[in-house]
């Protein structure tokens, strides 16, 4: 393998992480603001400094990478770790550790409606 392509695959694989990084960061964001129950002035704020970081590791990146100089083939690794981190990485990494039920508000409605119909038949 020549130097050269080395030196592309080494960007490539770089963008592609930048790409994993920032989902990984927007993943952590919402995490947080649904944890939270953050809401309104608050929300705006978590997203502007996500957007702010995530510009700030997307340059970080692209200086390790190819020392600011952005290719077609860069962009398209950095969408592509961008999707595969969402469809692939992401919905794994939830179902593992059991992020799911963590959001129990589907169970908590029906506990709230088992409750309500046996007070319904108690006083019927």
């Amino acid at each position: 393998m020549t130097e050269l392509i080395a030196r592309e695959l080494r960007e490539v694989l770089t963008m592609f992480l930048c790409g994993a990084t920032v989902m990984m960061l927007f993943g952590v964001r919402d995490n947080i603001i649904k944890r939270l129950n953050i809401r309104r002035a608050a929300e705006v704020f978590a997203h502007i400094l996500s957007w702010i970081c995530a510009a700030f590791l997307f340059s970080e990146f692209l200086y390790k990478a190819s020392y600011g100089i952005l290719r077609w083939y860069e962009v398209a690794a950095f969408v592509t770790g961008m999707l595969l981190w969402k469809s692939m990485i992401c919905d794994k990494i939830l179902l593992s550790i059991g992020m799911r039920k963590w959001d129990n508000t589907e169970d908590k409605e029906k506990r709230e409606y088992e409750q309500k119909k046996k007070k319904k038949n108690k006083s019927s």
